[in-house]
């Protein structure tokens, strides 16, 4: 069809009737996921909660069950702040949120990536 080769520009938005959220429903969705998430880190972190997991994703290996508690407070500790800057901070795109909390980048691309999933 395209004799020479050609670049289409999608605007925001344009991936929705696909099932994708759009930015603000992304950025809703990541602040809920990120609130449960917080919360459930923090109840595995409770020392009435026993604990199987040993390994973080990073590929450390946590010897001793308080060190694994305290990996899950951390991890709690920023899914809540992260749910607690989208709240107060309402961004429009969660990019350039991301861009200007380097510390959040991690735990954010891994609840965009709950979102977009539907999980």
């Amino acid at each position: 069809m395209y004799k020479k080769k050609t670049v289409v520009v999608v605007g925001a938005g344009g991936s929705w009737h696909y099932g994708y959220p759009t930015g603000e429903d992304l950025i809703r969705k990541v602040v809920q996921r990120s609130a449960i998430a917080a919360k459930l880190f923090a109840m595995s972190s409770s020392p009435h909660i026993p604990l199987f997991v040993k390994n973080r994703p990073d590929g450390r290996v946590l010897h001793g069950m308080d060190q694994i508690r305290l990996a899950y407070q951390d991890a709690s500790d920023e899914c809540k702040q992260l749910a607690d800057k989208l709240t107060q901070l309402n961004p429009l795109v969660i990019d350039y949120f991301l861009g200007h909390n380097q510390s959040l980048q991690s735990v954010g691309r891994f609840m965009i990536g709950l979102g977009i999933s539907g999980m």
